[in-house]
């Protein structure tokens, strides 16, 4: 967190965070980051920015690859964002709604963080098995595919 990508986990008192509001803020942990890490806030974000342009931030098109070049990178036109409707986590993710539009998404509704890769229980909801269900069959189509630079559609609903 300190050293790549900055994802901490914090709700300020007058956000509109679902979650527990006013534990700590984000200056807590950039000092946690300088006491235990010597990595000073000013690094954090430098480190953010390096990481952002090295995977392409939302556009997940890494810095000196032209978005034509893109298609090009094996694998990936593969990545299937899957997040729940309720994970603090989404704020992170591509959805659709930001990022690559030709990343398939999948959001599964009253699920928190990665529900669907917990070991299959009977109690399981409908929406936790067709969660499992997109996942399968989007891997199962890409593993099958005679184009390594195929496509999937932008959205899998």
């Amino acid at each position: 967190t300190c050293n790549e990508f900055g994802f901490y986990q914090t709700c300020n008192v007058n956000s509109e965070c679902p979650y527990g509001k006013g534990y700590h803020d984000v200056s807590r942990d950039l000092e946690e980051c300088q006491m235990w890490y010597g990595i000073s806030p000013e690094d954090v974000a430098k480190n953010v920015r390096s990481s952002l342009e090295y995977y392409g931030g939302w556009d997940l098109t890494p810095a000196n690859t032209s978005l034509s070049k893109q298609k090009e990178i094996l694998g990936q036109s593969r990545i299937l964002f899957v997040t729940g409707d309720v994970d603090p986590w989404t704020e992170l993710a591509v959805t659709g709604k930001k990022g690559n539009k030709e990343h398939p998404t999948f959001s599964v509704k009253g699920a928190s963080h990665h529900f669907w890769t917990h070991e299959i229980e009977d109690a399981d909801g409908i929406e936790i098995d067709t969660a499992r269900s997109v996942i399968y069959n989007t891997v199962f189509e890409w593993l099958w595919s005679t184009n390594d630079y195929e496509t999937h559609e932008s959205s899998v609903a």
